[in-house]
């Protein structure tokens, strides 16, 4: 038996995104972990993006595309100049129709970055180490200029300025009351959309 998020959730229908407010974000420095559960449209894959945040200078400096048309799923972390990506391709099954719990990480004093797929870490990547700058405008569901329009639903996003690690997420991630999660006060955003 599949395992699915509890609560109600967000659908995005192509056209549609959410403004998530920059000022939870305030305390991003050199780590983060983004996680939410992921269902999505059965139309998979085209270009996507899931969230992105963007500085004053509109420059990307958190974003994923779950997925690309390539079918490639992709993760872009800290801009100096450019900003730090990891992909690895996914299949279509993968993408669409179930839900699946995605988290991304950063640890840019330990240089690493990482994909985590359903608690265990899918994919990786070194010598990552461009700092978060302040981050003015992120949308969910599009990209900071409503392009790229995610199609499907989303649940449980959670914002963290640290990097959690597989076994921590992997513990919690069916849990949406995180109180008592070890890292409480290293959460910066919580979405359950239990009220929308």
């Amino acid at each position: 038996i599949a395992m699915t998020p509890q609560g109600r959730f967000v659908n995005f229908n192509g056209g549609d995104y959410m403004e998530l407010l920059p000022s939870s974000l305030q305390d991003l420095n050199d780590q983060i972990t983004i996680e939410l559960w992921l269902r999505g449209d059965e139309s998979l894959p085209f270009n996507t993006t899931v969230f992105e945040g963007v500085n004053q200078n509109d420059q990307r400096e958190i974003n994923t595309h779950v997925p690309w048309s390539n079918s490639r799923v992709y993760w872009d972390a800290g801009y100096n100049g450019g900003y730090d990506r990891i992909d690895q391709l996914c299949e279509e099954s993968e993408l669409e129709g179930g839900w699946t719990h995605w988290a991304f990480v950063k640890d840019a004093s330990e240089g690493t970055m990482s994909i985590l797929r359903d608690g265990e870490v899918w994919h990786t990547g070194e010598n990552k180490d461009n700092l978060f700058g302040e981050i003015v405008r992120m949308y969910l569901g599009a990209s900071a200029w409503n392009g790229n329009n995610y199609i499907g639903d989303i649940e449980d996003l959670r914002i963290w300025s640290v990097a959690l690690d597989a076994e921590t997420v992997n513990d919690w991630r069916f849990k949406s009351d995180v109180s008592s999660h070890p890292s409480i006060s290293n959460l910066m955003a919580s979405y359950d959309f239990n009220g929308v």
